[in-house]
């Protein structure tokens, strides 16, 4: 074991990885020398230190490796502490970046409100009328209602259509009104 029970969480440190491949013995030190540091970085990061033993368990077999496919032989211990460290912190901010995709939204209750949006409601309700009443506005009003959808004002739309911006407007909402008319007669009709 790598830590004192009253002192945080324990992981196995062991000889060898799982297919049996020795683990150099100055990672496994090193690994002992930055415990302490990994979990308070594990705590800071995803608020509690539980993933920490898996972390660096997954950093030794893998700088420890790394070294062998080296062939460092000699140990340099400040460079294999920096080195486990580094590694360490790699998968933390992987793992960190993967439970940051995962987010907890609340209860069933909560769910459903954000899923019944009056504001979504509305929107989706006034683009069906706008589609039902397109179809009876002048051609004129039509070219007007899709400029207006490009946010340009009544002066650039008088001139565009080379009228003034006042009869352009006042032609559009009568149009529009002429138009709303007609739709609420056919509906009553049925």
């Amino acid at each position: 074991m790598a830590t004192d029970p009253g002192k945080g969480p324990l992981w196995w440190d062991r000889d060898a990885d799982d297919s049996g491949v020795p683990i150099r013995t100055d990672v496994r030190e090193a690994a002992h020398a930055i415990w302490r540091d990994a979990c308070h970085r594990t705590r800071v990061i995803l608020g509690d230190e539980s993933a920490a033993p898996e972390l660096i368990e997954a950093a030794v077999h893998h700088i420890s490796g790394h070294l062998n496919r080296r062939g460092e032989a000699v140990p340099a211990s400040a460079n294999v502490a920096s080195l486990l460290m580094l590694h360490f912190c790699q998968e933390l901010r992987r793992l960190a970046g993967r439970l940051a995709r995962i987010r907890s939204v609340g209860t069933t209750a909560d769910i459903e409100e954000r899923a019944v949006s009056p504001i979504w409601i509305e929107e989706v309700e006034r683009w069906i009328d706008i589609e039902r009443l397109l179809p009876h506005l002048s051609e004129r009003s039509c070219r007007i209602f899709r400029l207006r959808l490009l946010d340009h004002n009544w002066k650039q739309i008088g001139k565009l259509l080379g009228i003034a911006p006042s009869t352009a407007r006042n032609a559009f909402w009568e149009d529009l009104r002429q138009a709303q008319a007609k739709l609420e007669r056919k509906n009553h009709s049925r």
